[in-house]
């Protein structure tokens, strides 16, 4: 089927003001959004800017905007997002950070709010045997936790941060939380309840 690819395009470094731009092309409804920006940048415009590295869902670089939702390129097929001949999808940069070029954004804020959290074990005592036993249950508690892939689409999506650009965004709680559910890390712990003063948000 023919769909229209209406791309966000910008060079900051140029000094241009973004613009949207359509490209026609012919894709298979079970083929990716990331297989057309390929086919776009190998064959009708090499100016084309965006990132890509696993293009399986596992790096999450090639988080954007589909259509006015976020989204992976890689996950997001042609039948998801467009039904009929000719149907325009609309692919913009992630909101909250700074346009590189084109789709590409600057997500150095992000993983400094990220970071801020210190998102890694803070054991309270040293370990007196072996390894410290986690049962089934406690694993449960932070299972959806662990399958972040930090793509920060959620960052993007976060109504938050259109108010209050220094909130961390959920990327960042989630992470916290996850050692708070281990009950390993008193000073993550503590972390979350300033953050959650400070802002006077709710978490979750």
């Amino acid at each position: 089927m023919n769909v229209v690819l209406e791309l966000y395009r910008q060079d900051p470094a140029s000094g241009g003001e973004g613009e949207f731009k359509s490209y026609e092309l012919a894709l298979e409804p079970t083929d990716r959004i990331l297989d057309g920006l390929i086919r776009i940048s190998r064959d009708m415009d090499g100016s084309l800017s965006f990132r890509k590295s696993c293009a399986h869902g596992v790096c999450g670089s090639d988080a954007m905007r589909i259509n006015g939702k976020e989204r992976l390129a890689c996950k997001t097929l042609v039948q998801d997002v467009a039904e009929n001949e000719g149907d325009v999808v609309r692919i913009e940069p992630l909101r909250h950070m700074t346009v590189q070029r084109d789709l590409m954004v600057d997500q150095q804020v992000f993983f400094e709010k990220f970071r801020s959290v210190k998102p890694f074990l803070i054991p309270q005592d040293e370990v007196q045997e072996k390894e410290r036993i986690q049962s089934p249950e406690e694993r449960a508690l932070f299972d959806e936790a662990t399958k972040c892939i930090n793509c920060s689409a959620c960052y993007s999506a976060c109504p938050v941060l259109d108010d209050n650009p220094d909130f961390i965004g959920p990327a960042a709680i989630v992470a916290a939380a996850r050692y708070v559910l281990r009950y390993m890390s008193i000073r993550v712990n503590s972390y979350l309840v300033s953050t959650a003063y400070r802002y006077r948000q709710k978490l979750w």
